[in-house]
């Protein structure tokens, strides 16, 4: 099968992350893979790790810009690759790629709710990452599709080797987003004073670095509150098990692809009570959620597991581990791909 992944930009970011891997798994199965980069800006290390036998088209239209040219250019090399599967990863790229020939092969994955939809991006094939974003879909657009969750290597995890015994260091992994991500609120619960023994690492980078580290300076906590900057996936999946607590602050969130790399560390998850999320910890059972948009709901969580006994801990956590290892594996995120692609292609013949 001869695969295009089109994509906006290639930073390091959970999506972006998971699409190497699934390249990588496409090409060991023996698929003819090609990834499509539209906006300059890629980082150069994350394009790295894809593998040899895969094609990489740039694009390299600027950010923003709405160049008839690069748009014209991406249809010829898209359609040059003869795809059978042109899976795309943002409703935009849809409207961009406009020639009957990539539509009718088009797949789109939902990654979030909420999504609105016009025009050719709703006569496209689907997956949603989570059950969340598939009934969202149904409800507000009339669509069914099959959901595909996003996948982990577990291979690459290092997990913990035991459940912490009392919880000092905290970590949130993500965009510095706070409208989507909510570091915000990670940052407020840290002033809560049930906290004030604890850290909390914020990995990653974005827009909000500076208004959050102002934010840690105005509550007195910036010599608890510490910005690790952006870090590579193996370098996260290395650093989760040394932490004592995940954190999943977000306001919206279709899935948690980092809250089940927490879970996969083995490490005690605490998460906003979205449907997404929720579907991974399946409620409480293996994870503690709090009220999202409540920074006091997150610190009571927060305490809540800080006050577990140490073998309620330990069997929260082997409890998760072993729930994502059966649920979130990358190859099985490939192989529910191919069965959507497969879907397609009959469809398109018909």
């Amino acid at each position: 099968m001869r695969i295009l992944h089109v994509i906006f930009r290639m930073r390091m970011g959970g999506t972006e992350c998971m699409l190497v891997d699934i390249i990588g798994r496409q090409v060991r199965a023996g698929h003819d893979v090609a990834l499509m980069v539209i906006n300059s800006g890629s980082d150069p290390a994350l394009l790295s790790l894809l593998p040899a036998q895969a094609a990489l088209f740039e694009i390299g239209r600027a950010v923003g810009s709405h160049s008839p040219l690069k748009a014209l250019n991406a249809n010829i090399v898209a359609s040059r690759f003869r795809p059978d599967v042109v899976h795309v990863h943002n409703k935009r790229i849809v409207n961009m790629l406009m020639l009957p020939s990539l539509r009718r092969r088009m797949i789109q994955t939902l990654h979030t709710t909420g999504i609105v939809l016009t025009g050719p991006q709703l006569r496209t094939g689907f997956t949603a990452i989570s059950q969340a974003v598939a009934d969202d879909a149904r409800c507000r657009l009339g669509l069914e599709m099959p959901v595909v969750a996003n996948g982990i290597d577990f291979d690459a995890v290092t997990p913990r080797r035991q459940a912490p015994g009392r919880i000092g260091s905290l970590v949130c992994v993500g965009r510095l987003d706070s409208g989507v991500k909510g570091q915000d609120l990670a940052v407020r619960a840290m002033a809560d004073p049930r906290l004030a023994s604890m850290t909390l690492t914020l990995i990653g980078d974005g827009p909000d670095l500076d208004s959050l580290r102002r934010l840690a300076c105005s509550l007195g906590v910036e010599s608890r509150v510490f910005f690790a900057g952006a870090m590579s996936r193996s370098d996260v999946y290395a650093a989760l098990g040394r932490f004592d607590l995940f954190i999943l602050p977000s306001r919206v969130e279709g899935f948690g692809l980092a809250l089940a790399e927490g879970m996969a560390a083995g490490i005690p998850v605490v998460t906003a009570a979205l449907p997404g999320p929720l579907e991974i910890t399946m409620g409480d059972r293996f994870g503690c959620p709090f009220d999202p948009g409540s920074s006091l709901s997150l610190a009571d969580a927060v305490d809540s597991v800080a006050r577990m006994s140490p073998s309620r801990i330990a069997a929260m956590c082997d409890g998760a581990r072993r729930r994502v290892m059966s649920r979130f594996s990358i190859d099985h995120t490939v192989s529910a791909y191919t069965d959507a692609y497969h879907s397609l292609i009959s469809s398109a013949c018909k």
